[in-house]
Formats: structure tokens, sequence, C-alpha cells
């Protein structure tokens, strides 16, 4: 995925940022890596070709889309944004997949 960058617009919700630099800060807290390594990866993340996206959506849709599809709201918030987009959806968390799979939207 990483090759095909350069090819294609990559798309997240706004709490992808807040997801991420948890996911490095939780990693360091737990010992699996250091703070220069975590760093680093803050770094490299930072010049991804990443387009934010700023909508809000409403409660009650993304808690619909969270109950329908047996998912998180924050995982709601990746699938509704591809299904909107109409894009496909990268990710290896398995319930997020089979809703998007489910959906036509998933990229393995």
């Amino acid at each position: 995925m990483l090759d095909a960058l350069p090819r294609y617009s990559l798309h997240v919700p706004s709490l992808w940022h807040l997801e991420f630099s948890n996911v490095l800060l939780t990693a360091q807290r737990r010992k699996r890596i250091n703070a220069r390594d975590a760093k680093g990866l803050l770094a490299r993340a930072s010049r991804l070709p990443l387009v934010t996206d700023s909508r809000v959506v409403p409660l009650v849709e993304i808690a619909g889309l969270a109950d329908s599809n047996g998912i998180t709201t924050y995982d709601a918030a990746y699938l509704e944004l591809a299904t909107r987009l109409n894009c496909p959806l990268a990710t290896q968390d398995k319930a997020l997949a089979k809703a998007a799979r489910r959906l036509g939207f998933f990229y393995a």
C-alpha cells in the first residue's frame, strides 16, 4: 500500500490524527517503542499525503452506522467517509473490514 501512495489521495477522518498519536503514546508507555522512535514515526506520518475530512457526522447518523454494522463509532467514522466518498477503505480491524466488505468498500 505504501508504494501506491503517490498515485492516490488518502482520506482520513479528523480523529485519525488523535488515534495515530495515541497508538504511539500507548506503545511507548508499554515499552514497545522508545520516545525517539515514536517521534520519528510521528514525523514520518506528518509527511503522508493525507486529506483530512472535516465533516462532523451527526451523532444519530454515526451511532446508527456503528450499531447496524457492529462496530465502534470510531470505526464508523472511517466507514462513513469511505461510503460518502465512494472509495475503498484500508484497515486491519476485522470488524471494520467485515462491514466495509459487506458494503463493497474494502481494500485488502
